[in-house]
């Protein structure tokens, strides 16, 4: 019972960690997207981590409160 409460706040506070990045990413690709030079694309560094860190709170189960 305790392991399976440990795992569970690890996963909380993993998703919570996870959650805080990708708002930080959204906003960074959004500002890297408007501020950026034609042509320079190091956005797409910040859309692939993006796209990982949601596919990642993705196999994370939702814990309801």
């Amino acid at each position: 019972m305790l392991a399976t409460s440990a795992q569970g706040l690890r996963s909380l506070q993993l998703r919570e960690r996870l959650l805080d990045r990708v708002e930080l990413l959204q906003t960074l690709l959004a500002e890297q997207v408007q501020t950026l030079p034609w042509g320079n694309e190091s956005w797409l560094d910040t859309e692939r981590e993006l796209v990982a860190v949601e596919q990642a709170l993705e196999r994370i189960p939702a814990v309801d409160a």
